[in-house]
């Protein structure tokens, strides 16, 4: 059975707090006390509360450990997130926390929450108490961390919260997280594997926002925390690093896809479903617009008039730039496969898009993309079968892949073509079969695997 586990111990330790403190009404120095007792590898929270008004200076740490088991000492982190501070470590037993600046003072009856992680190393065999798959873990704010080891490629994966409350369930193909917050705000996730770089990985305008990170099982660690955002009009979706900015990718309906990248809007294949159109409101109008064929969920001449600047760029084969209007004419270039331009600072690439087995999709007629934006290659298959030229494709950083019958290619046929051009991150889109069914993700995840290094992201095209 595979399974994470969540960092246990074989030690106890007693952790005892005080707080130098003065302000008003207090004795200088007048310590408010708690304690705790945890095992080697937890975290563990103590909120104090404070028995008068005071101005934080400094934090002491006591450590008790069993003589038997102490063989190493490592504090992780302690924060009150509102203010500066530094640790001073006395003796492996006797921690210093110092404060530099605190926002203002803290109130009689006032809650301190520090949280600390010790790491204690022993002779003996390291023990864990598991969380197997399907097991949940709920817990708490300001900064409250959960570690989770696995024996796998997937060393460790913690989840830091600020405002919003987690919830972790274990999954066999990653973590799943629940982000319950405040609704009708916008918050973002971020993404580390060291504590100190950290990188945007996901924004949503939700109160609750439920994600897998597919990807955890490629790292060492991962850790997560949240954050309220203060700016306006945020795309939601998953960030990607680039040299030049970060694109965001906003999944829209069925085959449309929308990616922000230096406040340029590019959208690939807009839709006008009536069902789904509304996806589209409060989303900054194209930049780009790249279509990859003529059929109905595709291709929409009236839906590019809705969503287009004024001088937008069209990326069309021959077949679309026929039923465009006039005046979308004047902003379309056509390409045919194999051929290739550089617009608004994208390197765009037109590649074959056609079925082996039926006529669905003659080859020549649409065109897949590849639109390098700084460095990062993004793959728009289109509607096409498991070709040669698909399989040829090198250094796919990100694939939106369709995956249905009998238009595109069944799940055998996506599994086999993705094990062999191993883009990084695969988006699995166009996936509702003519019958109204969907295609088994799951399957698809399972069949891939994790050996090739292809994430699977399972995002929502059409609930």
């Amino acid at each position: 059975m595979q399974a994470l586990r969540l960092i246990g111990a074989l030690g106890l330790y007693v952790i005892v707090f005080g707080i130098p403190c003065s302000g008003w009404g207090a004795a200088p120095f007048e310590p408010a006390i708690a304690s705790a007792v945890g095992r080697a590898g937890q975290t563990v929270p103590v909120q104090v509360t404070l028995n008068s008004t005071v101005t934080l200076t400094q934090l002491t740490v006591g450590l008790s450990f069993r003589s038997d088991t102490f063989t190493n000492f490592t504090l992780q982190r302690i924060a009150p997130a509102i203010c500066t501070n530094w640790v001073e470590i006395v003796d492996p037993t006797n921690v210093l926390i110092r404060f530099s600046t605190c926002a203002g003072n803290w109130l009689q009856g006032s809650q301190l929450l520090a949280i600390l992680r010790f790491t204690v190393l022993t002779n003996a065999k390291s023990g864990f108490v598991p969380l197997d798959i399907g097991d949940s873990v709920a817990f708490t704010t300001n900064g409250s961390r959960l570690d989770v080891a696995s024996p796998g490629t997937a060393a460790k994966i913690t989840v830091i919260g600020n405002e919003p409350l987690f919830d972790m369930r274990l999954q066999s193909n990653g973590p799943a997280m629940t982000v319950y917050a405040i609704t009708n705000r916008d918050y973002r996730l971020e993404m580390s594997s060291n504590l100190v770089d950290w990188n945007n990985f996901q924004t949503y305008t939700t109160g609750t926002l439920a994600t897998l990170d597919e990807g955890a099982v490629y790292q060492a660690a991962r850790y997560f925390r949240a954050r309220q955002l203060t700016t306006s009009n945020n795309v939601t979706g998953d960030h990607l690093l680039t040299t030049n900015g970060e694109v965001v990718i906003h999944p829209l309906f069925h085959a449309s896809v929308m990616l922000q990248w230096n406040d340029k809007a590019i959208y690939s294949d807009p839709d006008d479903d009536s069902a789904f159109v509304s996806r589209y409101a409060g989303l900054p109008k194209a930049d780009l617009i790249l279509v990859t064929h003529e059929h109905g969920d595709h291709f929409s001449s009236g839906q590019i008039e809705a969503i287009r600047r004024t001088n937008v760029v069209l990326i069309v084969p021959q077949v679309v730039y026929n039923g465009l209007t006039v005046t979308q004419r004047f902003f379309a270039t056509v390409l045919t496969n194999g051929a290739s331009t550089n617009v608004l600072g994208m390197f765009i690439e037109a590649v074959p898009a056609y079925n082996t087995n039926n006529n669905n999709h003659v080859r020549g007629v649409g065109n897949g993309y590849v639109v390098t934006i700084g460095g990062k290659r993004f793959y728009f298959s289109g509607d096409t079968s498991s070709t040669p030229e698909m399989a040829a494709l090198p250094n796919i950083d990100v694939a939106f892949l369709c995956m249905n019958v009998p238009f595109t290619m069944p799940l055998i046929d996506a599994v086999n073509i993705l094990r062999v051009f191993r883009p990084r991150v695969t988006y699995p889109y166009h996936y509702r079969n003519s019958d109204g069914t969907f295609t088994d993700l799951n399957a698809l995840r399972q069949m891939v695997g994790t050996d090739g290094g292809v994430e699977i992201r399972v995002r929502r095209w059409y609930n």
